[in-house]
């Protein structure tokens, strides 16, 4: 008896060693291979096909991710700040969009456990996270963490999840290979948007230099009048307020409006409609102190 059942153990073992040598064959490991290869070479290209814009388009990110990794994908910053997601066709989340609603940030002990993974990471017990209770006890579904760097700096974590496949080893090195590539465009967006703040702050402090100090004070009350970065003020009215005539205060409007920081357009006797362009510029000119307005009745 003893003989019989070591004999079928053997043959298991040859058996399970024979599959496994299949499995392993050259000839299926370079197939693996060589549709890995094709899907990495599919996601560079629609990487390197997006359209460049100001700042980064994070929803078509994570719809590029979302294609690409076949998954629900949820793209936060490394304080977890939702900067976008994306979902598969027939998937929503009413618990999700709720979320979003009423704050931009993941669940705090969601985020602790992103942080936390310095390399792609599985956990299932989370991938039901968003669900209701009766998607919770139907589907299978399956988490991975991704955390994204770019020039060795942490920029942030791609969560996937999805239903019934799991995640494997190629899951893994396709997730990882779109992950650098996303964290280099968070990187480039950070760097351009640097830049641009840069050249609008030269843009502002140029425009500063060239109003006199009658012109500052009177955009201050100006500002003030709109009361917000767009409305109707009356130039005239502002004029006998400060104190200065209505020449002073139509020239730092052209002066302004030359250097891209606002736009105007006269609305006859209703007065001048002024948009401006730059928060930056008035956040600069600030406004002036209600205490320090003289206004007429």
């Amino acid at each position: 008896m003893r003989k019989k059942i070591q004999q079928e153990k053997a043959e298991d073992l040859q058996a399970a060693d024979g599959l496994l040598a299949e499995k392993s064959s050259p000839e299926s490991v370079e197939d693996a291979l060589q549709d890995l290869l094709v899907k990495i070479r599919q996601g560079g290209r629609a990487f390197q096909n997006e359209k460049k814009e100001d700042t980064l388009n994070y929803a078509r990110l994570t719809r590029s991710l979302s294609e690409h990794l076949n998954s629900n994908v949820y793209l936060l910053d490394k304080n977890g700040v939702i900067l976008g997601h994306a979902w598969l066709p027939g998937y929503s989340s009413q618990t999700f969009s709720n979320l979003l609603k009423n704050n931009d940030t993941m669940l705090e002990a969601f985020v602790e456990k992103a942080i936390r993974c310095t390399e792609s990471q599985i956990n299932d017990e989370d991938a039901c996270l968003f669900d209701s209770e009766g998607d919770k006890k139907q589907k299978e579904k399956h988490l991975m963490y991704v955390p994204v760097y770019a020039a060795t700096e942490r920029l942030g974590t791609v969560v996937l999840v999805r239903s019934m496949e799991s995640f494997g080893t190629k899951d893994i090195l396709m997730a990882e290979y779109l992950g650098a590539l996303a964290g280099t465009e968070m990187l480039h967006n950070r760097n351009r948007s640097a830049e641009k703040n840069t050249r609008d702050h030269s843009s502002v402090q140029m425009a500063m230099r060239a109003l006199s100090y009658s012109e500052v004070e009177s955009m201050k009350h100006v500002m003030c009048d709109l009361n917000g970065l767009e409305g109707v003020t009356v130039a005239s009215k502002i004029a006998d307020r400060v104190g200065v005539t209505r020449s002073v205060i139509v020239n730092a409007l052209r002066k302004l409006e030359s250097a891209g920081l606002i736009e105007s357009r006269s609305l006859g006797m209703k007065g001048t409609y002024i948009k401006v362009l730059s928060p930056l510029f008035a956040k600069e000119l600030g406004e002036a102190e209600p205490g320090r307005i003289a206004y007429s009745s």
